[in-house]
C-alpha cells in the first residue's frame, strides 16, 4: 500500500514490566541507487527505543548521519528514541 511496506503485532506487556520486540525482514531486492527507511511513531505511543542494523556497501553513503549513524564495516546501525517520525536514505 502506498509503495511501502508495514508491519504490525501485538504483545501483551503487564504494567510496569518491559519487553523487547524483534523484527527481522529481508529485502525482496537489492536496491541499486538508493534505499529510503521511514519509522513512524504511531500516535499516543509513549518514546518507543529502537535499533536499526543493515548491511551497506563499503563506500555507501547514510543521510541523515544526524540520526546518529555508526558505520562499521558493511553495517550502518542507528540506535535512538523513536519520539517522531525519522527517515533514512543510504547512497550505494
Amino acid at each position: 500500500e502506498l509503495n511501502k511496506t508495514g508491519f504490525g503485532t501485538l504483545i501483551s506487556v503487564r504494567p510496569n514490566d518491559t519487553a523487547e520486540l524483534t523484527l527481522v525482514y529481508e529485502l525482496p531486492f537489492e536496491f541499486k541507487d538508493e534505499y529510503y527507511l521511514l519509522l513512524q511513531k504511531q500516535p499516543g505511543n509513549e518514546f518507543t527505543s529502537f535499533n536499526i542494523n543493515l548491511p551497506v556497501a563499503k563506500d555507501a553513503q547514510v543521510f541523515p548521519n544526524s540520526n546518529k549513524a555508526v558505520i562499521q564495516e558493511d553495517i550502518v546501525t542507528w540506535n535512538g528514541l523513536l519520539d517522531e517520525n525519522l527517515e533514512f536514505i543510504i547512497n550505494k
